[in-house]
């Protein structure tokens, strides 16, 4: 058993050793078989560490060790965790006792022999400490509060019906809004059919055309970008995703798409009319400020995935001219070479 990920150290189970703050080295060692075995389960890395640093946390909360740790250990811990300044959720309370439970099945379990370990060096064996009556459970399919559930089929045709009916109202009114409703109604049951997120919207290019750039909304200060999956050059359809924000009062906001027809050389970008060297076509790899001159102030923003001309370099800086005819400097690192 000497040869599983996680088994205790051959250094701790060496006689002749002796070891400075025992209790210490023996937990750092846990930690330590507990990541190896994660690893050998296939865990990513960010989850791995998440979960030591919850265990590190609890155990200097605790003030004591896996071998002497109690139920009343957990219940205290959690439950200053859930009513402090800033309360966690239910979904972190059960994420976190989760993780305990499962580093005290690890330790507790005779193969990685901790708990002979501890019995022989300590006097007491680790044990778990979650059980159903002090962890949170799962009382639904999913972890979603109340207030954001999904709709049921019923909810969805009342929705459904209620933009139709305005549709009709407002058409047999001789109202003009009756084509932005229309739309709306449209988009609502385009949304819910594709499963697009409720800040995504998919705007497709007319035949021939690629995604060329993102305009700015109308209607309402909202920052908008691209989903991930939406290439521009490249993509006919583009994602877009809307920022949280919060306004002050209900608004209608216009997206727009600048779609345009490649060249003969496949790329969307015009050439230099000036008659100059053809510019280098690259692609913004970030959101990164465009600048007057290099280090100097800032003339606006670029966003990721924008295509970018580039018509001189000064070191670590480029020239470049955007689509939208704009000229100023960014860094060459935030630009990627158009393939």
């Amino acid at each position: 058993m000497q040869g599983v990920p996680g088994f205790v150290p051959r250094v701790l189970r060496d006689a002749e050793v002796g070891l400075f703050r025992a209790d210490e080295r023996v937990f750092e060692a846990m930690l330590d078989g507990w990541k190896a075995q994660m690893l050998a389960r296939g865990l990513t890395t960010q989850t791995i560490e998440g979960r030591c640093r919850l265990l590190s946390r609890f155990q200097e909360y605790a003030g004591t060790f896996p071998w002497t740790w109690r139920p009343v250990d957990l219940d205290d811990f959690m439950a200053e965790r859930r009513s402090g300044e800033k309360p966690i959720s239910l979904t972190t309370l059960r994420s976190d006792s989760n993780a305990i439970a499962m580093f005290c099945a690890y330790v507790s379990s005779p193969t990685y022999g901790w708990g002979e370990f501890c019995e022989q060096t300590f006097g007491d064996v680790p044990a778990q400490i979650a059980f159903e009556w002090n962890t949170p459970r799962h009382t639904a399919d999913d972890a979603i509060p109340p207030g954001r559930r999904a709709f049921t089929q019923m909810e969805l045709q009342k929705l459904f019906d209620y933009q139709d009916d305005l549709v009709d109202r407002e058409y047999a009114a001789g109202s003009k809004r009756w084509l932005p409703a229309l739309r709306d109604s449209i988009a609502f049951k385009v949304c819910y059919a594709y499963g697009l997120r409720r800040r995504e919207v998919t705007i497709t290019c007319p035949p021939g055309t690629r995604v060329a750039d993102l305009l700015r909304p109308s209607g309402a200060p909202l920052a908008v970008g691209y989903a991930p999956g939406t290439i521009v050059g490249h993509s006919r359809r583009a994602t877009v995703r809307f920022e949280p924000a919060t306004l002050p009062r209900p608004a209608r906001v216009t997206v727009s798409v600048l779609c345009k027809r490649p060249a003969a050389s496949g790329t969307i970008l015009a050439p230099d009319a000036r008659g100059a060297a053809a510019p280098t076509h690259r692609v913004v790899v970030d959101a990164a400020l465009l600048l007057v001159r290099p280090d100097g102030r800032a003339r606006g923003w670029v966003r990721r995935g924008q295509p970018i001309a580039v018509t001189g370099a000064s070191g670590a800086w480029r020239r470049v001219v955007p689509a939208d005819g704009a000229r100023g400097w960014l860094r060459a690192a935030a630009l990627e070479r158009i393939r």
